[in-house]
């Protein structure tokens, strides 16, 4: 997700933001569609190293539920 579409559904739905987070802060994820194939290997990487990022935050989140 880009800071675009998080923003487009933060105006849909405002009283999700604390739900909506971008997967990768550093930089947004770029669509590869239309790319070569090495376009979609990079959005495949970049993908899974948030994925593996969010997961060992989520490990680590201090819940009281």
């Amino acid at each position: 997700m880009t800071p675009e579409h998080r923003r487009a559904i933060l105006d849909l739905a405002p009283g999700v933001a604390h739900k909506v987070r971008l997967m990768d802060p550093e930089r947004p994820i770029a669509d590869p569609i239309g790319g070569d194939p090495e376009a979609y290997e990079q959005c495949a990487s970049q993908i899974e190293r948030a994925v593996a990022r969010i997961i060992e935050e989520l490990e680590h989140e201090d819940r009281d539920w």
